[in-house]
């Protein structure tokens, strides 16, 4: 993969804040991966994203588009916020034109194969039928947020992320570490086809381990 510069997030920040100003939940580590991600990403990709809220993940897919003029991108979601329509409209004609919002379920409409699907929405039983879709329609990357959070209403989030750790012919990268002054104890997975191990390891943060990860480690070297 080319020598990409390291994603700027600071020109962001209204995006990971909510309506009472606390921080969003998603940190920007994880954005980065899926910044990394989308870079490394085979020609012509489209990249589906679930849940995009105000936006806060959606920079990700925006910044890699500015070196990626073969990306598109393709976001769900049913509360759309301005934030969002902001973000999109500030990143200029040359992006935009390549983005698709659609104020709709993912599961009503989605049957491309996406190379880079990103799962944030409802976090129950809807978790599970955005997973069924994106396998239904051969996505090949898989990500999601939240599968680990000790929530009543994540219950969907979890079982999406048991689902994937356990998925046959798929490895998975996952971060729940506890850090200070971050909420990664969430959960952010990563799953995806054997046969895709050769571009989507060297997107990933080189600390794998056996328990964050079903991946050969001699295969991460």
């Amino acid at each position: 993969m080319p020598n990409y510069p390291d994603m700027d997030h600071s020109k962001y920040e209204y995006t990971r804040k909510g309506k009472d100003g606390e921080p969003w939940n998603t940190d920007i580590r994880h954005i980065s991966i899926l910044y990394r991600l989308s870079l490394a990403l085979p020609l012509d990709s489209l990249i589906v994203e679930i849940g995009s809220w105000r936006g806060a993940t959606a920079t990700a897919y925006l910044e890699a588009m500015r070196w990626r003029p073969d990306l598109r991108l393709r976001l769900y979601e049913t509360n759309i916020k301005k934030p969002l329509r902001h973000l999109i409209w500030k990143s200029g004609a040359t992006i935009r034109n390549r983005v698709d919002l659609r104020g709709k379920a993912a599961w009503d409409d989605l049957v491309e194969p996406a190379a880079l699907a990103y799962i944030d929405g409802d976090h129950g039983w809807p978790a599970l039928a955005d997973l069924a879709t994106c396998l239904a329609a051969k996505c090949h990357v898989i990500a999601a947020h939240d599968t680990y959070l000790d929530w009543p209403v994540a219950h969907g989030s979890r079982l999406l992320g048991t689902l994937l750790r356990t998925a046959a012919g798929r490895h998975y990268y996952e971060d729940h570490e506890t850090r200070p002054g971050e909420r990664t104890d969430r959960g952010f997975i990563v799953s995806w086809p054997v046969g895709d191990s050769n571009w989507v390891l060297p997107a990933l943060p080189r600390e794998l381990t056996p328990e964050n990860t079903n991946v050969p480690l001699e295969c991460a070297k």
